[in-house]
């Protein structure tokens, strides 16, 4: 980090487009590395069970997001917006550090999915993929929000799924 960089905590504001893009990036690397992906296993004739196909779209996304946060400490949408993750101390985080990073941001869409899948899962009727995708988005945003909520309550700005890993997310300029 140059001395001329400040731990200046970024706006929520920039944060929650930041994320939007990140979003818009991350489903092009997992359509894409799903199309690969079930090329392949066609080729082969093995057929993996969806909970399988999940963990292989959260792996690829979390290896370019670790990737990005270990050797730079952007991700191409915090570039654009001007953010950096770097450690409390200011430096790039480890791999390891990446990794509980990532994974506990998973905590801002955690209930959505536990919910949805309670509604797919119930003994009652079957709801529409119209209203289960509705109730997703829904509940997703909402928590999305609330975990990015969390650095107001703090004054440094610091997030919940930062604190927990002992990271931060930085504005480079104003």
């Amino acid at each position: 980090m140059s001395p001329q960089t400040t731990l200046t905590p970024p706006p929520l504001n920039r944060r929650i487009w930041s994320s939007l893009y990140e979003l818009a990036l991350l489903f092009g690397i997992v359509f894409v590395s799903a199309m690969v992906v079930q090329t392949i296993l066609s080729l082969l004739n093995v057929r993996l069970p969806n909970w399988a196909h999940s963990l292989i779209a959260f792996g690829v996304m979390g290896g370019y997001i670790v990737y990005c946060w270990t050797r730079s400490g952007q991700t191409l949408a915090q570039r654009t917006w001007q953010l950096k993750t770097v450690g409390l101390d200011g430096q790039l985080i480890g791999v390891g550090q990446a990794w509980l990073r990532y994974t506990l941001s998973y905590l801002g869409i955690l209930p959505a999915l536990l919910i949805t899948w309670t509604q797919i899962h119930s003994r009652a009727q079957m709801p529409s993929v119209a209203t289960i995708f509705t109730l997703s988005c829904t509940l997703v945003l909402i928590n999305w929000l609330a975990l990015l909520g969390t650095s107001l309550a703090h004054p440094n700005k610091i997030a919940l799924h930062e604190r927990l890993s002992k990271s931060r997310t930085i504005l480079l300029k104003k």
